[in-house]
Order: C-alpha cells, then sequence, then structure tokens
C-alpha cells in the first residue's frame, strides 16, 4: 500500500472514531437529560402532593359542611311541624339531630381517611 493509500485510510479511521465519539456523547447527553426529567418529575410530584391534600380537604370541609346545614334544616323543619300542631313529628324532631351529626361525623372521617390516598394516586397518575 502506497503513503497515498495510507494518508487515506488513517483519515478515514478518524473520521470514523470522530463520529463514533459524537455519537456516543449525544446519547450520553440523552440518557442524562432523561434523567434529569425523572428528577425534575418526582420533585414536581413530591411538591404537588401537598396541594392535591389541601383540594381534597377542602372539598371534605364542604362537604362535612353541607351535611350539618342538611341537619339543621331538617331539625328546624321537625321543630315547626311540632309546635304547628303535629305532634307525631316529635320523634323527627329528637332523632333529626342524632341522625344527621352521626351522618356528618361518617362524611367527615370518611374524607380524613381517604384524602391522603386519593391525593397520592392523583399525584402518581401525572
Amino acid at each position: 500500500m502506497s503513503k497515498e493509500g495510507m494518508k487515506k485510510l488513517i483519515s478515514l479511521l478518524l473520521i470514523f472514531l470522530l463520529g463514533m465519539v459524537l455519537i456516543s456523547g449525544i446519547a450520553m447527553a440523552q440518557e442524562e437529560a432523561r434523567k434529569g426529567s425523572k428528577i425534575a418529575n418526582f420533585f414536581r410530584k413530591l411538591f404537588g402532593w401537598p396541594v392535591k391534600v389541601t383540594g381534597k380537604a377542602a372539598e371534605t370541609v364542604i362537604e362535612t359542611t353541607e351535611k350539618g346545614a342538611e341537619t339543621v334544616v331538617e331539625t328546624g323543619k321537625a321543630t315547626v311541624e311540632v309546635i304547628t300542631g303535629e305532634p307525631q313529628k316529635f320523634d323527627e324532631m329528637i332523632m333529626e339531630p342524632i341522625k344527621g351529626t352521626a351522618e356528618t361525623g361518617v362524611t367527615a372521617v370518611e374524607g380524613i381517611v381517604t384524602t391522603p390516598i386519593e391525593a397520592t394516586q392523583e399525584t402518581l397518575e401525572e
């Protein structure tokens, strides 16, 4: 092989090696970018979780308040009916606050228990 042929072969090998180095550098950069996005997603989810819990807790408070208001209204209706001459509604007047308070308590406890679970599930689904 002549000197000219050797120079061409060495030039081709150097170009090939340079291309391989560039390709491996690009592949490594892509892998690092992918890892970086995983870390960013982790922190986004980590700091987004309290927001979800707060939103779910607000929903629980609203639902519990609505149940409490319903109890007050039903008790008021039963009281008015007893006062206006329907003594058979006396049992409702006594039982309605007890029943309503129990239902309100159940709603509050269910909300307290399920709030972190639902927030975690929603955060992980993102």
